[in-house]
């Protein structure tokens, strides 16, 4: 049995997409709303039409922007940024998320329609694990669906395809009946555990040192913490598992804080990315030594390039390094770390979104973001060899939002080349199979 432990179901409907593009794309933050909507309604446009040029895609959104002339300048100084993104699409970084909800839906239902596979292809995969995210309580505006919309849509694909994907329950710990939410999905609707996203602006739990932030509306810091303490002692009482999200990469929150060293808008978004760094994961271990944790995407792409992971720090991340807001550090050896310890024997990762082994060109056109396949195995598979990493490592895609970059299928031929090569074909079942079927298992759901 071949599990994918990290995908996603959810699409543009369930998140603001003004401020995930007003995010994303780095656009001022004085650009109003209804001028990044329409940003939003001419990229599907774009994205449509796959005869458009890069040139032609660009000079199309120049044309839709603001008419205010000091916005419309930075507006223009902004769009070369979407240039990295070919066609088809201006809008390929977003393009997941222009999908109606019937549209995820039927991509999982594709992946199990058939057992025929191309040529070459991949083991196919049996499981996959649809992570769902909350995004109600992560920005200041609303979503279009609301979390609840989002879960039944999951709930909906769940019995689709009749348990060939299984879900886990986002939980925010800003929302008052998350806890209540989470129990009713994984005893009564065949989820199988818990996903938690702190970089949408919380910390797994606060400390004296780093405390949850002062929301200028919403619960208290102290709400906020005995709310995450109630989760995981239920998780610890039903050996539940918990997906955290643990890379550079990904969405930022966007709700507007009280800090006398961090404004809000751009730093508040690079601050709030670091609330789930592998360290600020100890308080919790300290306390739960048991919780079944994997603290994902073991670190991020960043955190595999060949050169020093200091020349990756972007402008505004740099600022508040430098202010000594923010502590930099290469997760990914902190997460291996960790997992070498003897004191938390339920903590994993997972390699969602490593595409490097499935990518023909470097990982990016940007030289300082390139993995070139053949350098990757190199850090990889002396650290799969490791007796006390091996048996923590799960397989994750990442799937829809690979999609950007490369194909499930393609991301299954990778791998699977990768660990042949180094004659760990049989590591690459356990981490696929053994490890995951470990992580799933609970004492509501002993069986998968």
């Amino acid at each position: 049995m071949r599990i994918d432990i990290h995908s996603h179901i959810f699409n543009a409907n369930a998140v603001p997409v003004s401020d995930f593009l007003t995010q994303h794309f780095e656009f001022p933050r004085d650009i109003a709303v209804p001028e990044v909507l329409a940003l939003y309604a001419k990229l599907k446009t774009l994205g449509n039409d796959p005869n458009l040029t890069d040139e032609e895609e660009l000079k199309e959104l120049e044309e839709s922007g603001p008419v205010d002339r000091r916005k419309a300048r930075r507006w223009r100084e902004e769009l070369p940024n979407l240039k990295e993104i070919k066609n088809p699409g201006i809008s390929a970084r977003v393009k997941f998320l222009t999908s109606q909800s019937s549209s995820i839906a039927h991509y999982y239902k594709d992946l199990f329609r058939t057992d025929d596979h191309a040529a070459g292809a991949a083991d196919p995969i049996d499981v996959t694990i649809a992570l769902t995210i909350d995004f109600d309580s992560a920005f200041e505006s609303k979503p279009e669906d609301d979390f609840l919309t989002q879960l039944k849509h999951a709930e909906n694909v769940i019995q689709e395809t009749k348990g060939k994907v299984r879900g886990f329950v986002g939980f925010d710990p800003r929302r008052e009946d998350g806890l209540e939410i989470v129990d009713d999905y994984i005893r009564n609707r065949g989820f199988l555990g818990i996903k938690l996203y702190p970089a949408l602006g919380f910390y797994p739990l606060g400390t004296n040192e780093k405390p949850q932030p002062q929301l200028e509306s919403g619960p208290s810091p102290a709400t906020i913490d005995h709310r995450l303490h109630a989760l995981y002692a239920y998780a610890v009482e039903h050996d539940l598992a918990i997906t955290a999200h643990c890379s550079s990469g990904g969405m930022k929150g966007g709700r507007r804080i009280v800090h006398d060293q961090v404004a809000n808008g751009d730093e508040s978004a690079h601050f709030f990315n670091y609330m789930g760094a592998p360290l600020n994961w100890l308080p919790v271990l300290e306390k739960y030594p048991r919780l079944k944790l994997n603290i994902a995407h073991w670190g991020g792409w960043r955190c595999w390039l060949p050169a020093p992971i200091e020349e990756y720090v972007e402008k505004t991340e740099k600022r508040l390094i430098e202010r000594k807001v923010l502590t930099f550090t290469n997760w990914a050896d902190e997460i291996s770390r960790l997992l070498r310890s003897d004191k938390y024997p339920n903590l994993y990762t997972d390699l969602s979104y490593h595409a490097a082994p499935a990518m023909e060109e470097p990982y990016s056109k940007d030289p300082l973001k390139r993995i070139p396949a053949e350098e990757y195995p190199l850090r990889m598979i002396p650290l799969m060899r490791e007796e006390k990493i091996r048996p923590r490592v799960l397989f994750g895609s990442d799937m829809p939002v690979l999609s950007q970059d490369c194909s499930l299928s393609d991301y299954l031929i990778g791998h699977e080349k990768m660990n042949r090569d180094h004659n760990m074909a049989k590591v690459f079942t356990q981490v696929s199979e053994t490890n995951s079927l470990r992580f799933l298992k609970s004492k509501i759901h002993p069986h998968i």
